[in-house]
């Protein structure tokens, strides 16, 4: 499946300059259209993804997790800034104020915020 996916140049361009969200929706309909193509080798696999709703949903959240994971580039994610689901950090163990290493408070704040998109639909790990 994500073969096909990783060369469907139309998700591709969606992925690239898209929101999140938008890339979603495309996506969504991509993977119908693969799943359907299933039907022909794997008809036991195509019956359970729509037959059992959460497993249809589990296999599509992880599928479009990897697909992001291959076509979002840090270099774009960085030009599109911060937003609700994209923090920069300038450092985990450095105490930029003080300038010295700091194993405590800045290592802490940091894993507070990465618990906090953890906890959030921000998390495509």
């Amino acid at each position: 499946m994500m073969a096909k996916l990783d060369t469907d140049a139309g998700l591709d361009a969606s992925a690239r300059v898209n929101t999140r969200e938008n890339v979603r929706l495309t996506f969504d309909q991509k993977v119908e259209h693969v799943i359907q193509d299933i039907v022909d080798s794997n008809f036991d696999l195509y019956k359970r993804i729509t037959d059992d709703r959460a497993f249809g949903e589990a296999i599509k959240n992880f599928l479009f997790d990897q697909y992001l994971k291959a076509h979002r580039q840090a270099e774009e994610l960085i030009k599109r800034g911060e937003s609700k689901t994209l923090e920069f950090k300038s450092t985990l163990r450095w105490n930029l104020r003080d300038d010295k290493q700091d194993d405590k408070a800045v290592t802490h704040a940091v894993l507070k915020t990465i618990a906090a998109f953890l906890n959030t639909e921000a998390a495509t790990f």
